[in-house]
């Protein structure tokens, strides 16, 4: 119904203004001393959140959709290589997205090249820090502390490792284009 519809605007306005935000802190990061017009912006941030969307979507599933069908499937016997075709599946499509994030949202003109050493850095970073959150949000008990929030705010402390990991992948890329 039209609460749906309005939901669904909020959304997509929410993970517009998230972008304009990255795009921001990258222009921070790279000395850009002028962002991109208002207008112009909205329209990238508002291409970039479903291209993104989709790949960061296909980064979860695709390794669990593998070890479902490895399980499951024909192949049970080759479990492993499941495993390993699911991450790795699931590194690429990381690295891709940082790569996008890092091409195309500053006003910036840059090379593919640019974004390398910062993408590689978030992409073994982000898994690290998968396994690592993982082990810690086992041992932590977020509802002794947070009561009812607790789910919202162990999300808002995993937002906030990624996003620290993905600007310090961002400041790695600029200061290795610097340094060349």
């Amino acid at each position: 119904g039209i609460s749906g519809v309005l939901a669904s605007i909020a959304l997509v306005w929410s993970g517009k203004n998230l972008f304009q935000g990255i795009a921001y802190a990258l222009n921070r990061v790279l000395d850009v001393p002028v962002g991109r017009p208002l207008l112009v912006d909205i329209l990238v941030a508002l291409v970039m959140l479903p291209m993104l969307g989709v790949l960061l979507t296909l980064a979860t599933a695709v390794p669990l959709v593998i070890s479902f069908v490895a399980a499951y499937g024909p192949l049970k016997t080759s479990a492993l290589a499941s495993q390993i075709a699911g991450y790795g599946t699931g590194l690429i499509l990381i690295f891709v997205v940082t790569m996008g994030l890092y091409t195309y949202l500053p006003n910036r003109r840059l090379g593919l090249r640019f974004g390398i050493p910062g993408a590689l850095f978030v992409t073994l970073a982000w898994e690290i820090a998968q396994i690592a959150f993982a082990l810690y949000s086992t041992h932590v008990n977020f509802r002794h502390v947070y009561g009812a929030l607790g789910a919202f705010a162990a999300l808002l402390i995993w937002f906030y490792y990624m996003a620290t990991i993905f600007l310090f992948g961002a400041e790695l890329s600029a200061q290795w284009a610097a340094a060349e």
